[in-house]
């Protein structure tokens, strides 16, 4: 399907902040980074987004800020391998991990490692 996109040259947007991702001067002109967007309160309460899991504050308050690693609707075809990678790389590098794992089924695989919630301590 990416390489159709490719050759087709479909627009593409990235929802991603430019202080991230920056567009490189030589990206083609199909593809546009149209930085983050912001979801305004009334839609994320209708969502049940409103508020932070349960212990999640404490655990960010307990200690160093985290790397974020977010999958949102990205497909994996092994979750329980990148979860083993994200807490590697987490433990090697001494940091904690925050594991958004939107659709990917990341979450199975983070049980299987010892994760709760997505949260890492190194």
């Amino acid at each position: 399907m990416f390489a159709e996109f490719r050759r087709d040259q479909v627009p593409t947007l990235h929802l991603v902040s430019p202080h991230l991702l920056a567009e490189p001067a030589d990206w083609p002109g199909h593809l546009h980074n149209v930085g983050a967007p912001v979801v305004p309160p009334a839609l994320r309460a209708a969502w049940g987004e409103n508020a932070l899991p349960p212990g999640l504050a404490e655990w960010l308050a307990a200690g160093d800020p985290p790397v974020y690693f977010g999958f949102g609707s990205m497909p994996l075809p092994d979750p329980a391998a990148a979860v083993g990678m994200i807490t590697a790389v987490a433990r090697r590098l001494g940091v904690r991990a925050l594991i958004g794992a939107g659709w990917s089924g990341l979450a199975a695989g983070a049980q299987r490692d010892g994760l709760r919630g997505g949260r890492l301590r190194p």
